[in-house]
């Protein structure tokens, strides 16, 4: 079977003024000027949206290093490669935006995506559904991303899915947007993540099915990785991982995380070898986000 390596990262959140946005992104727009007749007509032109210090000094080369690492992780290897979930930030909030149209957010996200598809040993993409006021319902952002990307390379294996159980390199790997809290104090930080391993894999158990070797989560913003042994007729094995971000901390994500002071950025690079998981490579960033000050 040889080598195969998989990444997954997740919640870039385009459209977000705190969030992922490639330098190059440009959105067709229309713009009203005056032809030589006095008469306004519509001109096409290019908007190209302004990377705050968060995206441009913090996310950006972050995000670029880290693919870098992925590369040299696979070293030539297939790679396979899985953006779980929140691809823009959607339009419940709107004070945060960067950029007004929904369309525009959809162009973004197409753009941060680029990267990955210019990689010459990746075999396959995978865009997962994430929380609906980010996909704006239903999934559409990463259905549309999914095929705005396929449409410009073709030669790779591009898709969208809500919840996916994917064979890849001989081993399943179970892969959803949401899941497990992190922890609610960083003494019990993968202890859920445990829990809810373990009765995922008890139920897989209980049906007379061998549990999935990895299971991917996301949501939180946060990197966790944990292991979980069941001792049954045989023993049976699997790891849980929880991705951290692309994306910064706005108002509302401050008081959702109870003013969480470290932010986590980053994706997780796994090795499968010869039908079995290898190396779990975590590429992850640490930014404290208070404000100092000496009166």
């Amino acid at each position: 079977m040889g080598r195969q390596v998989v990444a997954f990262f997740s919640d870039t959140h385009g459209g977000h003024k705190l969030g992922l946005l490639n330098p190059d992104t440009e959105i067709p727009t229309v713009r009203l000027e005056p032809d030589g007749d006095g008469e306004m007509v519509p001109v096409p032109g290019i908007l190209k949206p302004t990377l705050g210090p968060t995206a441009r000094d913090w996310l950006w080369p972050n995000y670029q290093n880290d693919i870098r690492g992925v590369v040299d992780f696979a070293h030539g290897d297939p790679l396979y490669a899985d953006h779980n979930g929140d691809l823009c930030q959607g339009d419940k909030y709107h004070d945060e935006l960067v950029v007004s149209r929904q369309a525009d957010q959809l162009f973004i996200a197409e753009y941060n995506m680029r990267p990955w598809c210019q990689i010459p040993n990746l075999v396959a993409f995978r865009f997962t559904e994430g929380t609906s006021a980010h996909d704006f319902g239903e999934g559409t952002a990463a259905h549309l991303v999914a095929r705005m990307l396929r449409a410009q390379y073709p030669n790779v294996n591009i898709g969208a899915m809500a919840h996916g159980l994917l064979t890849i390199g001989g081993i399943e790997i179970d892969i959803a947007h949401h899941g497990p809290y992190p922890g609610s104090r960083t003494w019990l930080r993968g202890n859920v993540a445990r829990y809810y391993l373990r009765s995922l894999m008890q139920d897989c158990i209980n049906m007379g099915k061998r549990p999935p070797r990895l299971v991917v989560r996301s949501h939180y913003h946060e990197y966790v990785h944990e292991r979980v042994e069941i001792d049954g007729k045989e023993l049976y094995v699997s790891d849980i991982i929880i991705t951290p971000a692309y994306c910064g901390l706005g108002t509302y994500s401050r008081q959702a995380t109870k003013s969480k002071h470290l932010l986590d950025t980053g994706m997780v690079a796994v090795e499968i070898i010869d039908g079995d998981l290898g190396r779990i490579k975590p590429f992850r960033h640490r930014l404290d986000l208070r404000t100092r000050e000496e009166l």
